[in-house]
């Protein structure tokens, strides 16, 4: 049965080795997953398409249909942590402007012990300290453009 459930608890993750070109299979080693600690905000993994716009005199309407289909960035927000490994993962994946990192989304269902999984490879396009007023946290953003070939989810359990 499913259920309707709170973000908290989801963890993100990131796979110590770039992905090898061209190829989606997830990796199998569960040991090489690293844990991104202190998440603020996590993104959408959603799909969108381009609307067009088709415009007829006769009748005197616009109608749209779909055009194109893409996948936006993933925006992660974490409150800093200088000796989170996965954050420090993520300062190096950003300078690495060739490979492609894959990704894991870990759910929590909270009635099953094999949560819902979602999988992905992107690039690290942005990073980078953000600072508020005199009562907020040191965050890093980060945003990941997705490959959309990529993405895998595996249902609970």
């Amino acid at each position: 049965m499913a259920v309707v459930g709170a973000v908290a608890g989801t963890k993100c993750y990131i796979y110590s080795t770039a992905a090898t070109a061209g190829v989606f299979a997830v990796p199998a080693s569960p040991d090489l997953w690293l844990e991104i600690g202190q998440i603020s905000n996590l993104g959408n993994l959603m799909q969108q398409f381009a609307k067009i716009a088709v415009e007829s005199v006769g009748d005197g309407y616009t109608r749209q249909i779909k055009g194109t289909q893409s996948v936006p960035e993933f925006a992660l927000v974490v409150n800093r942590k200088d000796d989170d490994v996965g954050q420090v993962k993520l300062k190096a994946v950003l300078t690495d402007r060739n490979s492609l990192w894959w990704f894991k989304i870990a759910e929590n269902d909270i009635l099953t012990s094999n949560p819902t999984t979602s999988f992905f490879q992107g690039r690290v396009y942005s990073g980078g300290s953000t600072y508020g007023g005199v009562n907020d946290l040191k965050k890093s953003n980060y945003n990941i453009e997705v490959e959309p070939d990529s993405i895998s989810t595996v249902a609970a359990a």
